[in-house]
């Protein structure tokens, strides 16, 4: 069965930050679908990013959805919000602080600024 590229992008959310750092998930969301809008490394479709090496260990036991949980539901609406394109912020990646040095140096110039996130933006 197809997932829809809604549920997908909230799986992201959760994956990423739900319980470490909830105020990360909108930023997520909006940057992984950015990164479709833009086709951003040639991959295409929602799918193709997330299997791309880009993405290399995101998709594993921890990849679900629980319809249950207030947490992933709150994920799911920002993942429709993004999708309509309702925000300004232009991300296309994030990495955690601590990140491997060589990947940090290559995007450093392009980190975008947020205020309280465990994560760093860039695009």
């Amino acid at each position: 069965m197809e997932v829809p590229d809604d549920y997908l992008l909230a799986m992201v959310a959760i994956h990423e930050c739900i319980n470490t750092c909830p105020q990360d998930a909108h930023y997520i969301v909006t940057a992984t679908w950015n990164r479709v809008l833009v086709n951003h490394g040639g991959y295409g479709n929602l799918k193709a990013q997330l299997l791309s090496s880009e993405f290399k260990g995101l998709i594993d036991q921890n990849f679900y959805f629980d319809s249950k949980n207030p947490k992933h539901l709150k994920c799911l609406k920002l993942a429709r919000k993004a999708m309509r394109q309702e925000s300004s912020f232009k991300a296309i990646g994030w990495y955690s602080k601590g990140a491997n040095p060589q990947f940090v140096s290559l995007v450093s110039s392009r980190v975008v600024k947020t205020k309280g996130t465990c994560h760093v933006f860039w695009k």
